[in-house]
């Protein structure tokens, strides 16, 4: 149980996070040694953040679970009218439950501008290279997962190279050739499920961060959409520029 008045919530959740559950995988850039919170910070401090302002104080209190392979966060309180999973991933005008709260966070520089805190937590977690948490509506509430890929790479898989997240164009070009030019039917179908998981989760989403996400190449992200395409699993609506993606199947 984390105590204290609303502003000091946020820091005070993050602080027991990093003392208590997270790691913070080693590595080094030179001569110099970087300890960085296996989970994006800003991106972490967002969805608590989040939780408060969203919450529906009038039920439970904000509920965390942590596990060894993911992180979940249950807040009381289901999404506005007409606001669905998918319009809340992409871009939308911002509605706080709670304005006032809203307004103190925004005051105390917790929240940077409306509507954004989405965008800022997928950008989070594209740019390190890891999945992008997931959002359901379960039990009059909202439940965030959040995969523990560092810890589970660092503690089960026997590696301590972070950078293995990070998108290494050369490499991924390799990989990508390797795999689906030399038909490695396996990791195809896999990079093709986290690509319709992605886009059921932002249906706004870019090759570009596909790319990040799958730590694949860009060019290997437009064949997957393509085949995809093709196979009726998802299509394009609208132009390139302005449009939106929309799973068809599954």
């Amino acid at each position: 149980i984390v105590y204290g008045n609303l502003i000091q919530m946020p820091e005070r959740v993050m602080k027991v996070l990093d003392d208590r559950y997270l790691i913070r995988p080693i590595h080094y850039e030179g001569l110099q040694r970087i300890e960085p919170l296996e989970l994006p910070e800003d991106a972490l401090r967002e969805i608590i953040c989040n939780a408060i302002v969203h919450r529906d104080h009038q039920g439970t209190w904000t509920q965390m679970s942590i596990y060894s392979d993911h992180i979940r966060l249950w807040n009381a309180g289901t999404l506005p009218e007409n606001l669905t999973i998918e319009k809340l991933m992409g871009k939308h005008t911002s509605e706080p439950r709670n304005p006032k709260m809203a307004e103190a966070f925004y005051r105390a520089g917790f929240i940077e501008a409306w509507g954004r805190g989405i965008e800022k937590i997928i950008d989070g977690f594209t740019s390190e290279g890891l999945s992008v948490p997931t959002i359901e509506i379960e039990q009059r509430g909202v439940t965030v997962t959040i995969l523990r890929e560092k810890f589970q790479a660092v503690n089960l898989g026997g590696t301590t190279d972070v950078e293995h997240f990070k998108t290494k164009q050369d490499r991924s070009e390799k990989t990508d050739l390797e795999g689906s030019e030399k038909g490695s039917e396996k990791g195809s179908e896999k990079s093709s499920e986290k690509i319709i998981n992605a886009i059921r989760v932002n249906a706004l989403i870019t090759t570009a961060q596909l790319a990040q996400a799958l730590s694949i190449s860009e060019r290997a992200v437009a064949k997957h959409l393509k085949k995809l395409q093709e196979m009726g699993k998802i299509r394009r609506v609208g132009p390139d520029k302005g449009g939106h993606w929309e799973v068809t199947h599954g």
